[in-house]
């Protein structure tokens, strides 16, 4: 199999593809949305699916070694092994030189995938080796322009942008919007309690983070007096105005870094609903001044 490397601005939008990819090579028979091969991918817990991705500035040496052996086993109970080098433009020469005889002789069950915002940092001998596609970005227009002629209303696409749906795809706004009702209903409360049992909700669903990240970055637009034009989530102004009244557009802004950053945290440790809480106690502490 040929090594992917698959490059693009976003983060988010990477993972997703990478995914996307994994649950086709791992899930050839997938056929529902609560397809438990599909969620064990998603969680990292896989036995034929390996994430490697930085710790600090760079991915270790040693974490590219595990990798290359994880390379050489036989897979448990998929056709191949995946294995996601998350970030592949945080390799260093010796992470880099450990990777590169693999992807010389990948071996037929095995398929190696490169995610990177930078491609060109990735040594020439690596990239050399892959077959790389670049994602163009996806203009929130043209998303929308997509779902309307799916027979979305044009809120209803608006929403669809904001919740990261997919065109095509099927999607279900009203359990999206109760789900951001919830959070936001929480973070305008602002207690401790209120935030834990925000915290423990969140651990529960996958679809947490992304939303989590976006309403709180629409917060912190409002928080810094923007105009409410540059909201990701317009159908929920009046409650972010709430949110954003509550806490310092810094904290709101570091909260909504923090949230982009948890499926990465969830990948090195399982303790989902302790990082949910981490984040919101963290936010509970930069409220604003009255």
């Amino acid at each position: 199999m040929r090594t992917l490397l698959i490059s693009g601005d976003s983060p988010a939008l990477l993972r997703r593809e990478a995914l996307a990819a994994a649950r086709r090579l791992l899930c050839p028979e997938h056929r529902e949305d609560s397809c438990s091969v599909c969620r064990r991918i998603a969680d990292g817990s896989h036995p034929d699916f390996l994430r490697v991705g930085p710790d600090g500035p760079q991915i270790k040496v040693e974490d590219v070694r595990d990798a290359v052996r994880f390379a050489t086993g036989r897979p448990y109970e998929a056709p191949a092994r995946m294995i996601w080098i998350d970030g592949a433009d945080a390799l260093r020469d010796g992470g880099a030189n450990a990777l590169l005889k693999s992807l010389e002789e990948p071996g037929e069950s095995v398929q190696w995938l490169l995610t990177a915002t930078a491609p060109e940092s990735i040594l020439t001998t690596i990239r050399s080796r892959c077959v790389h596609r670049r994602l163009s970005p996806r203009r929130p227009s043209d998303l929308a322009a997509a779902f309307e002629a799916d027979g979305l209303a044009p809120s209803d696409a608006r929403d669809a942008v904001a919740f990261g749906l997919e065109p095509g795809e099927p999607v279900d706004l009203e359990g999206a919007r109760e789900r951001r009702r919830l959070v936001l209903g929480a973070l305008a409360n602002g207690s401790v309690t209120a935030l834990l049992s925000l915290a423990a909700a969140s651990a529960e669903d996958d679809a947490a983070p992304p939303l989590v990240a976006s309403v709180l970055r629409d917060a912190a637009v409002l928080a810094s007096g923007a105009s409410s034009d540059r909201l990701r989530h317009v159908g929920a102004a009046s409650e972010l105005a709430r949110v954003a009244a509550l806490y310092r557009p810094a904290a709101l802004q570091e909260a909504a870094r923090e949230a982009d950053a948890l499926p990465d945290a969830f990948q090195r440790s399982r303790q989902k609903r302790l990082s949910f809480e981490k984040l919101f106690l963290r936010l509970s502490e930069g409220k604003a001044e009255k």
